[in-house]
Order: structure tokens, then C-alpha cells, then sequence
């Protein structure tokens, strides 16, 4: 029974980390896609945001975020949603770029705007828009090494970009700083659970 609640953790904590690296996996795969190949519109973006909503679901996973949370949920949503700013370029009006790759919405000032909001709110209220602005950041980490955006707009509109392999840094170190904070974790309940155990025992 003892070596069964020892082992359990361990074999959940693989597991979590083979999601983690297939996930990030993925979105290799799709970024690779969309590189190489011209695909139509829909299915472009499809995958694009598919790619946003993984690297979303393996940071909040890293971080420790509880699933299914308000904050979760908001922050999963803010990384796709935040790409409705390209509807009015698509319908003709491009008030928002002049010849950015992406709105001048895809930058800090959507963020801090979601960070005050939040900062005056209560409650779920709260939760939802800080998770909006989490997300809203993670989007921007993968346009970063996919194109660039005018991130610190409007002081600057020159759009920014990051190399790509940054980006891939950023997911395997989260995968791995996941990981090594759930080992130490599992470590640390283990060791209670014993000291515990041992009290108890030596109080009988």
C-alpha cells in the first residue's frame, strides 16, 4: 500500500510532462505547417489559433493555474479572442495597421488596459479580467516569434520580433519549470505525510 502511494505521484508527474512536451510538439508541427505551405484562410486560421490555445493550456499548466477556473478560463479565451482585431482589416478598413503585420491591439496597452480594469474590480469580475490580460500576454509571446507585433505601440509602431527559438525556449522551460515545481511539490507532501505519520505513531 505504501510503495503504490509512493509510485502514484511519480508515474502522474511523466505523464504531465510527456503532455507538456507533446503539446509543444504541436505546435512545432503547425507552425511548420503554416511557414511552408499557403493554406486557405479558414484553415489558416485554424491552426494559428490552435497554436495560440496549446501554448495558453501548457504555460497555465506550468504556472500551477487551477483548470476550469475563472481566471483559467478567461485567459484561454483572451489568447484566441484578442485576434478579432484583424476582422476590420479583413473587411477593408486597416485603421488599426497601416502596414503592421499585426493591429496595433496585438501590444502593452491591450494588457495594461485589462490590468487596470481588473485592478478596480472585485471578485470574479476580477479573475476574469486579469485572466483576459494573462491571455491577451500569452498571445503575444508566439506573435513575438511569428511575425512580430507593435508592442509598444503607440510610442513606438514599428512592429517587434523575437527568433522563433526563443519561443521554443520559452515552452520547453515552462514545461521543465512545471515539472521540477511538481516534483519539489510531491517531495514536500510526501515528507509531511511521513513526519505525519511518524508523529503519529510515536504519540500511540
Amino acid at each position: 500500500m505504501t510503495s503504490n502511494l509512493v509510485r502514484r505521484p511519480s508515474t502522474r508527474l511523466w505523464r504531465r510532462l510527456l503532455l507538456w512536451l507533446l503539446g509543444a510538439g504541436l505546435i512545432v508541427v503547425i507552425d511548420r505547417v503554416l511557414h511552408e505551405s499557403a493554406q486557405p484562410l479558414p484553415l489558416q486560421a485554424l491552426l494559428d489559433e490552435t497554436g495560440h490555445a496549446l501554448t495558453a493550456l501548457l504555460i497555465l499548466s506550468a504556472l500551477g493555474v487551477a483548470p476550469r477556473s475563472p481566471f483559467w478560463w478567461a485567459a484561454l479565451a483572451g489568447s484566441v479572442l484578442i485576434d478579432l482585431d484583424h476582422l476590420p482589416g479583413m473587411l477593408g478598413w486597416n485603421g488599426l495597421t497601416y502596414g503592421e503585420p499585426r493591429p496595433y491591439t496585438h501590444s502593452l496597452v491591450t494588457i495594461a488596459l485589462l490590468v487596470a480594469w481588473a485592478g478596480c474590480s472585485r471578485g470574479t469580475r476580477r479573475s476574469v479580467l486579469a485572466g483576459l490580460a494573462a491571455g491577451v500576454a500569452l498571445h503575444l509571446v508566439r506573435d513575438l516569434a511569428t511575425g512580430g507585433v507593435p508592442l509598444f505601440w503607440p510610442i513606438r509602431t514599428i512592429g517587434v520580433q523575437a527568433p522563433y527559438g526563443y519561443y521554443l525556449i520559452a515552452l520547453l522551460g515552462a514545461a521543465a519549470g512545471g515539472f521540477a515545481l511538481d516534483v519539489m511539490v510531491a517531495r514536500a507532501r510526501r515528507s509531511c505525510s511521513s513526519l505525519a505519520h511518524e508523529v503519529s505513531r510515536r504519540a500511540g
